[in-house]
């Protein structure tokens, strides 16, 4: 199959919103979506999902870890986090994007100044080992299902 004629799996378009893909295999996604519509509207559809289930899912007035330290992070990168407190920022990173980006940073940041040479080969993600990242090329805009209408409601 040719790149013209051929698109991003749902699998992938998931994986990238979660941020799982490869760097290399994401920077393929983004410019295969700019050119796209298909994808481009897909993605947009899997964006809107993934928000409206981190919502959904935080509890009242819970800012997900904008109080979390860098300090906090370092001990549970360590697992010097006592049992409870590593579940709670568990639960904290699963529900916020930017404080996980936080802890992949920190990872990053040490990483690189134990052993500058080998910071690729522990930070990066591998291509998902045995799925299926591509597809022919989609001939039609997914079907979206309005969140916004109720249930037995007209």
């Amino acid at each position: 199959m040719t790149p013209d004629r051929e698109c991003f799996t749902d699998f992938a378009l998931q994986e990238y919103v979660q941020s799982r893909l490869d760097p290399t295999v994401r920077r393929e996604l983004e410019q295969h979506q700019d050119g796209c519509d298909q994808c481009r509207a897909a993605l947009q559809a899997f964006q809107a999902e993934a928000a409206f289930m981190r919502a959904a899912l935080a509890p009242a007035g819970d800012d997900a870890g904008s109080s979390v330290s860098d300090e906090i992070l370092a001990l549970y990168c360590t697992g010097a986090l006592e049992a409870g407190d590593a579940v709670a920022l568990e639960t904290a990173l699963s529900r916020n994007p930017d404080l996980l980006q936080r802890l992949t940073r920190l990872v990053r940041e040490t990483t690189a100044a134990r052993s500058p040479e080998t910071v690729d080969e522990v930070v990066s993600t591998p291509e998902p080992a045995g799925e299926i990242l591509r597809m022919p090329k989609r001939s039609a805009r997914p079907t979206t299902v309005s969140l916004e209408r109720r249930i037995g409601g007209g």
